[in-house]
């Protein structure tokens, strides 16, 4: 019968097929008359307002190039069946009162998928009584404050253990209320849930001023999870919660500045190999926090961690059977600890600095702890380090079936192997084995098209930013062609300028829609780069890209009309002193491009308001756009004076000339 099995599999998966839909409604069809193995791909294109269910097993659902389908507006997606991959898709600057993607199914995979100023309540969540998920190489940032109270990705939890799967994502800058308020970046289980066992493994994550959504990157509020390898970097108002739920394990995590870990309504937590260097410095959150709900903080055990110049270890009436054993801190200026210690054996700790409490046993302070910067960037252990082959012998570690860990203590903080007397600390010196861990970059997690992401600019003052109808823009990539897709999924071709040496300019076609655009870029493989399209976006060419110099005419008219025009630099480049003597009027003749649409331009030289006698198309060259602005305020000082033009409110680059 297994025989018979494998080839039915075998035979379907040769069976299956490859193809492209153009709009949601075709996705939706073929989704349903999928066959297992069957690719099914999204064209590149923005799409609006979508409903999804994929209630078909072991197929694949992506965007034909990553990151080239935009899924805009509202979006209820739903993921009922099994073994379903759902990959490269973007949500940007749409709204939704609830969940964007709910998965009910198992064993399925969302990766590269982009969050990114969606206005929704929660963006992924894996449904109680579902398992072996994964969230894996995606993006969530810029959740609207204004959006409904919820965390971007959930692990729910009942009596079906879910061993899902949460790596290699990025969560950064979520501006919003800060604090406790259900905004967390991850949040395994609910309150309601804590006694429910989820083994939901977090790892090679990272996070990035997070804290002013929430005080809570990852909230804990279930039992038996593993948070290992992730990184909070730059994310002071922020902390990972064991909030609620027993049995959890967080180890050989970076918290470099930013908050580290808070313990509150939660018993047998293991922390370990974890390492802290400036954290709880500079905002809201301490390095460790015990905040004791009674009857809770029992048995918690920090042991093998390193605190490099970090905050406080606020540490709390009411724990039992906690111990802190093998931890290396140093600690250049302020205490080290607060609050009482009762319930607390301390063990094998060595430290450099003031403790802040009369621990009478297991905090030796050697002297120096024989640290140093090592080639990953933070403090590992020297030679001399009498951290090493110290440690004093170690509490029994608690290990979660279905999830491999380090669970014996046999690696450091680096993912390489300890000796036998290990040393105090995070970091074993002279440990052996691969380096499997080290601080995150944003760039070694999420979407792999937001790694070195194509970016538009303003051609003339490359700028990045908002990009404006019937201008030309820039980008830096390699290709020969430009397709763009507008907000209401319209694709015209763009007349392509310049392409070559890794950039190509090209003009954003007329009657393009407003709001999001995709740019397709076709070459020896296909690009995508994304920009908003806005009215009027102004850039003003200059006679260098770092220069402030227009590349621009002067006009000067005397007392008895005589008129000279002249360019405003010289050969080399140079700004040149525009001729000037008393009664003169000078005037500019700026060159440009995403202007000719505004309803109202203003013009400036120092401050003082200067005439803009027309803002139109140049009319010779496409996507040209000329400003006249003057004349130029009789009393400016001899010298370099500072020009700035608004278009619609929008300021262009600033602008330097001289005058005699």
């Amino acid at each position: 019968m297994k025989t018979l099995f494998l080839l039915g599999v075998l035979l379907s998966h040769l069976n299956a097929a490859e193809s492209t839909v153009t709009s949601v409604t075709n996705l939706q069809a073929a989704i349903k008359a999928a066959k297992p193995g069957d690719i099914i791909n999204l064209a590149n294109g923005i799409y609006t307002n979508n409903t999804l269910a994929i209630n078909t097993s072991n197929i694949t659902v992506q965007a034909a190039t990553p990151g080239g389908a935009i899924l805009s507006g509202t979006n209820a997606i739903t993921i009922p069946a099994d073994d379903v991959t759902f990959s490269g898709f973007q949500f940007l600057s749409g709204s939704t009162p609830v969940n964007i993607i709910e998965v009910t199914g198992n064993n399925n995979t969302l990766s590269h998928l982009n969050f990114n100023g969606y206005s929704a309540q929660k963006c992924v969540v894996f449904k109680a009584g579902s398992q072996h998920n994964t969230i894996t190489y995606s993006n969530f940032q810029n959740k609207p404050a204004s959006a409904p109270q919820g965390n971007l990705i959930e692990s729910e939890a009942d009596a079906v253990i879910g061993y899902h799967v949460i790596s290699h994502n990025t969560c950064q800058h979520m501006p919003g209320r800060g604090g406790d308020n259900g905004n967390e970046c991850i949040r395994l289980g609910e309150g309601s849930q804590s006694l429910f066992t989820s083994r939901t493994l977090v790892e090679y994550n990272y996070f990035e001023d997070t804290g002013p959504g929430d005080s809570e990157a990852i909230s804990v509020k279930s039992r038996e999870n593993v948070l290992r390898y992730n990184t909070m970097n730059k994310n002071p108002n922020a902390m990972f919660t064991f909030r609620n739920g027993d049995n959890n394990v967080a180890y050989g995590n970076f918290f470099i500045d930013s908050g580290g870990i808070r313990i509150k309504e939660a018993n047998s937590i293991f922390c370990y190999n974890n390492y802290f260097e400036r954290a709880g410095i500079g905002g809201t959150m301490n390095a460790v926090t015990y905040d004791f709900v009674s009857p809770n903080l029992q048995n918690i055990s920090f042991f093998h961690n390193t605190f490099v110049d970090s905050g406080l270890i606020a540490l709390a009436s009411g724990p039992l059977n906690n111990t802190w054993t093998n931890n290396l801190i140093r600690k250049s200026s302020g205490n080290i600890f607060s609050g009482p210690y009762t319930g607390i054996t301390f063990a094998g700790n060595l430290y450099s600095g003031t403790l802040g409490v009369s621990v009478p046993t297991g905090m030796a302070a050697p002297g120096d702890l024989g640290i140093a910067l090592n080639q990953a960037g933070y403090y590992g252990l020297t030679a001399t380090s009498p951290a090493v082959n110290s440690s004093f012998p170690m509490v029994t570690l608690f290990s979660i079936p279905g999830i491999d860990g380090d669970y014996a203590l046999s690696l450091d903080v680096a993912g390489q192997t300890r000796d036998a007397r290990k040393d105090v600390g995070a970091l074993e010196f002279g440990a052996t084995g691969p380096v499997i861990n080290h601080p995150l970059k944003v760039t070694d997690a999420g979407p792999s098209y937001l790694q070195s992401p194509i970016r538009a600019f303003n051609a003339a003052s490359y700028t990045e930013g908002a990009v404006a109808q019937d201008s030309i823009i820039t980008v830096f990539a390699s290709g020969a062609s430009v397709n763009v897709i507008d907000s209401k999924n319209i694709s015209r071709p763009a007349q392509v300028f310049f392409a070559g040496q890794g950039q190509i300019n090209f003009l954003l076609p007329q009657g393009t829609a407003t709001g999001q655009a995709l740019f397709v870029i076709g070459g020896q493989g296909t690009l995508v780069s994304t920009a908003t399209v806005a009215a009027s976006a102004p850039g003003i060419f200059t006679v260098a890209g770092n220069s402030t110099v227009p590349a621009a005419f002067y006009l000067r008219v005397t007392p008895d009309n005589q008129r000279t025009t002249d360019l405003t630099f010289d050969a080399a480049l140079n700004a040149i002193a525009i001729p000037r003597t008393s009664g003169d009027q000078i005037y500019l003749l700026l060159y440009g491009t995403g202007f000719r649409n505004a309803s109202q331009v203003t013009a400036t030289a120092n401050g003082q308001a200067v005439p803009v006698l027309g803002a139109v198309a140049q009319g010779q060259f496409a996507g040209l756009d000329q400003a006249n602005i003057g004349p130029l305020p009789a009393n400016l000082p001899t010298g370099t004076i500072t020009v700035k033009l608004t278009a619609d409110g929008q300021s262009a680059n600033t602008l330097t000339v001289k005058l005699q």
